[in-house]
């Protein structure tokens, strides 16, 4: 998504990682590309959107579009694409919602 919406290239995904939250977590925290984001306190159009029940070992990522209040652009199993408010993905999973931008 990041690529098509703001012309960002992320690294793929694992398909290995879908299954395992834990590995996905530690992938996720560690990965070289992590250090070229920095966290930002108010989401901004585009942002990046991790997700998870912990700060710092998310499991999910999607994107911020500054739409109707706020949307959150992500794929979920098995839903597909989905287009959620924050505030329900917060409240219906319990997780975390960190946003971030490129330095």
């Amino acid at each position: 998504m990041q690529a098509t919406l703001a012309c960002r290239i992320l690294p793929a995904a694992d398909p290995l990682l879908v299954s395992d939250l834990r590995e996905r977590a530690r992938v996720l925290a560690k990965h070289p590309v992590r250090s070229e984001w920095v966290a930002i306190p108010q989401p901004v159009d585009l942002a990046l959107v991790l997700m998870g029940k912990t700060a710092g070992a998310e499991t999910h990522a999607g994107t911020w579009l500054a739409e109707d209040g706020g949307l959150i652009l992500h794929t979920d199993e098995p839903h597909g694409v989905a287009l959620d408010p924050p505030l329900e993905i917060a409240q219906a999973r319990r997780w975390r919602i960190t946003y971030l931008i490129p330095l």
